[in-house]
């Protein structure tokens, strides 16, 4: 009898702790995090110029200023960034790591001239609610202005899409305040991942 109860508890006890895994597994998450590896397949941009290749980029003036601006004057830089709040919309989203503002949640963002008018950008280390950012990814970003009020505005921006099921897009601006935007699923019907830092 004790042996057949035993029996029974250990069941009710292994298929409980399955339903619970099943219940918490979302998933919005697992096609993020699927699309996300899929993603890490895609060579990435961390290509570099050498300090040649940059003294030689004086017919893009103006773009390669504001570049030697955002890399304060360097080759490449790496920053600390310090993330404030990630949130999400579209689709019903569970998971706990989101919608609330985080403290000592870093990572280290790489920038690099890739060539005279566009950035490299990698981050190592990611905020918990980007399951659609691969780790170790890297972008191209463009330069950017912006004219509103009598105000000039730079920002190095990238855009990557791949297959139509993850739309990742990075902002980083002069303040400098990092904005990253992940979304998973077809246009209209997609789950977006949305996180603000600075450095």
């Amino acid at each position: 009898m004790k042996k057949l109860t035993f029996i029974i508890l250990t069941t009710f006890l292994f298929l409980g702790c399955k339903h619970e895994k099943a219940v918490f597994q979302n998933p919005e998450f697992v096609k993020a995090e699927t699309a996300a590896a899929k993603l890490t397949e895609v060579k990435g941009a961390c290509d570099c110029l050498t300090a040649a290749q940059i003294s030689a980029c004086t017919g893009n003036a103006t773009q390669a200023a504001v570049i030697n601006q955002f890399l304060n004057g360097n080759s490449s830089i790496t920053q600390t960034v310090h993330w404030g709040i990630c949130t999400t919309s579209g689709s019903t989203v569970t998971d706990p790591s989101c919608n609330f503002p985080y403290t000592n949640v870093t990572s280290q963002l790489t920038l690099c001239w890739n060539s005279c008018t566009t950035v490299s950008a990698k981050f190592t280390g990611k905020p918990p609610c980007l399951p659609c950012y691969p780790e170790n990814f890297c972008m191209i970003l463009t330069v950017t202005k912006t004219v509103s009020g009598g105000a000039t505005t730079y920002v190095m921006q990238g855009n990557t899409a791949i297959n139509d099921i993850v739309q990742i897009k990075l902002v980083i601006s002069t303040d400098p305040d990092v904005l990253v935007t992940c979304g998973v699923g077809p246009a209209g019907n997609q789950t977006i991942y949305t996180c603000n830092g600075s450095y």
